[in-house]
């Protein structure tokens, strides 16, 4: 569910508007955390609504706020050609050596976003190394405890912090083969004749969503990195399609395979499904574990498209090499059983 100030940007990014976007932000901005604000700055920032960024950065002068987003003012003013008188440059240098940044007396407007930069850089890496390794111990001890779930949200945080880190891939492949089983056995299965369609969207959702997915079609093409990302808030927005176009992107291959095979078997593409699944038996012939949930995924494919045969033949061959299975064994049940009737 989008919060208050993303609908008030999603709105402005159907219809822009200046004078509403203001006025929206405005009435929410006393409320908003530090996060969010920065959020939007940067939103203002990027998309050049530079009188509403410096109105509200304003406000927040007027409370005294701490978390100045003072790059992106300093470079406003840069960009906009606006000199600074050297009596308010001297407060800024004091105001930001508050802060613990130091910065010559003699430095133009150039010369300080540059420092206030390689300040920011600097303290990220201090907090993303920190917290790398409070996230590798908090999955290993989570692994240890068999609290899989655990993990999972461990991992993910370590990917969208260290996404080109070698070691994290690792660990994350390792995970996403190991998990891919228990993701399809999380896919609830009832007799046909039972079965309720997901709801379509209305036509205002899918107006919302398709304007979502285009602005982030933007990001993605400057950050491949965020595909992966916004496959999976596509996903929870309902929209299986755009959710698969945004996977096939990923430059993650282990990551895409996987969830590739859940899109397409939530989406009931069992056609498409079963061509994936015919890649994924040669791509990981060597691995036990992930041929089981290609083959879960194969028999139901071949059920939903009515070759019952193969799928219950497929089935008995995982229950059989596989007992703990306890998905397989379930469905196999269901499936003899509607078979008789």
């Amino acid at each position: 569910m989008l919060t208050p100030w993303k609908v008030i940007i999603v709105r402005y990014l159907r219809d822009p508007d200046p004078e509403n976007l203001i006025n929206e932000l405005r009435s929410l901005w006393p409320e908003l955390h530090p996060d969010d604000k920065d959020s939007i700055y940067h939103f203002l920032f990027l998309s050049k609504q530079w009188l509403i960024f410096l109105e509200l950065f304003i406000l927040d002068a007027k409370e005294n706020a701490t978390n100045f987003p003072w790059v992106y003012f300093l470079t406003i003013l840069l960009q906009s050609k606006i000199e600074v008188p050297d009596k308010q440059k001297s407060v800024l240098i004091k105001n930001l050596k508050r802060q613990k940044i130091r910065i010559p007396e003699d430095s133009d407007i150039k010369e300080i976003i540059q420092l206030l930069l390689t300040k920011k850089r600097y303290a990220f890496l201090q907090i993303v190394q920190s917290k790398k390794q409070d996230l590798l111990s908090s999955a290993k001890i989570a692994k240890s405890e068999q609290l899989y779930e655990k993990q999972v949200d461990y991992l993910k945080k370590l990917k969208n912090l260290f996404p080109s880190d070698n070691s994290v891939k690792e660990i994350i492949s390792e995970r996403d083969r190991f998990n891919a089983e228990q993701v399809l056995s999380r896919v609830s299965r009832t007799k046909k004749k039972k079965r309720k369609e997901h709801p379509s969207l209305s036509p205002e959702e899918t107006e919302m969503i398709n304007a979502i997915a285009l602005q982030a079609e933007k990001y993605r093409s400057k950050n491949n990195n965020l595909a992966n990302d916004f496959s999976i808030m596509l996903r929870n927005f309902g929209d299986h399609n755009k959710s698969i176009d945004f996977i096939n992107k990923s430059d993650n291959q282990t990551s895409k395979d996987w969830q590739l095979l859940d899109l397409l078997l939530i989406g009931r593409q069992f056609i498409d499904l079963l061509s994936h699944c015919e890649l994924l038996k040669s791509k990981y012939a060597n691995q036990p574990n992930a041929l089981f949930a290609v083959s879960y995924a194969e028999a139901i494919s071949y059920w939903e498209l009515g070759e019952k045969g193969k799928a219950i033949q497929l089935m008995s061959q995982i229950a059989s090499m596989k007992p703990d299975f306890k998905s397989a064994n379930e469905i196999l049940i269901e499936w003899k059983e509607e078979s008789i009737e």
